[in-house]
């Protein structure tokens, strides 16, 4: 298995593409030229080509000619040549297929805008033709014919007064001690229904058997724990309230006033049923 790394693509061997281990991935690079020696090169003389090896000759007249062997080294121009070529060759290629790959997506994509185009121009045509705007004719307002007699106003009856209220005394009216406000919103003869509502500061237990009834002898009636009553161990926030009814057992006896408490060491506030 190859190890990971940079390798020639199989099909632009002028690029580079990354190989993971297992398969090609989609990362390349252009693919570097070869590196060229800078070193100096001893036979040479500069600006002129490369010369061979030296050998001396003796010639029948006793002279010593020199002849130079120059195939032992090829030319220094054509060894710089080349890779100057394969350098100009490959970013030629890579731009050529860039180009080509920019045309292409350029193509696909206004293919895609005239389907689009055309879709949208055929489903305006089928629902302009299938959905008829209808059309509306308004009728004409009737005519209102010209009068000269001059409109009487006539005047709107007075608001009649509410009814007073009927029974004790204490029904509709509200009563103050301590912390609470009690308002009697009716008593039947044994059953009085309150609305309590805490006007302190702080949260006020409401204490159910402090809330008395007096008959005409000055007898006093504590009302019968009924706990499906909402009054029941009730504890009320400030500007909280809450109502309920309030039951009393009176045997023979004729009530005569409430007598209602903020708890049980209150003063309390009289509140008439006769």
């Amino acid at each position: 298995m190859t190890a990971p790394g940079w390798y020639p693509d199989p099909y632009y061997p002028q690029i580079e593409r990354w190989w993971d281990g297992q398969n090609w991935g989609w990362q390349t690079r252009p693919r570097p030229a070869p590196l060229i020696s800078m070193q100096p090169n001893l036979g040479v003389d500069a600006g002129k080509r490369p010369m061979g090896k030296v050998d001396e000759k003796v010639s029948s007249t006793g002279e010593a000619t020199h002849v130079r062997d120059t195939d032992s080294e090829p030319p220094q121009e054509d060894q710089e040549a080349q890779p100057a070529q394969s350098r100009t060759r490959s970013p030629r290629w890579l731009l050529i297929a860039i180009v080509i790959l920019a045309l292409v997506a350029v193509g696909v994509q206004l293919a895609r805008n005239d389907s689009s185009r055309s879709t949208s121009n055929t489903t305006a045509a089928r629902t302009t033709l299938a959905t008829p705007q209808p059309t509306v004719s308004r009728a004409a307002a009737p005519a209102v014919p010209p009068t000269s007699q001059v409109p009487t106003v006539s005047q709107a009856p007075a608001p009649a007064k509410p009814p007073a209220p009927t029974g004790p005394p204490a029904v509709g009216r509200s009563y103050r001690d301590g912390k609470f406000e009690f308002t009697v919103n009716s008593w039947d003869g044994t059953t009085v229904n309150l609305t309590v509502r805490n006007i302190g500061d702080r949260p006020q237990f409401l204490n159910t058997s402090a809330q008395y009834l007096y008959d005409t002898q000055n007898r006093r009636f504590e009302p019968s724990g009924d706990i499906s009553s909402d009054l029941f161990l009730a504890t009320l926030n400030p500007g909280q309230s809450v109502s309920g009814s309030l039951s009393y057992v009176l045997t023979g006896a004729t009530p005569a006033y409430l007598e209602l408490h903020d708890s049980m060491f209150s003063g309390g506030v009289k509140a008439p049923l006769r």
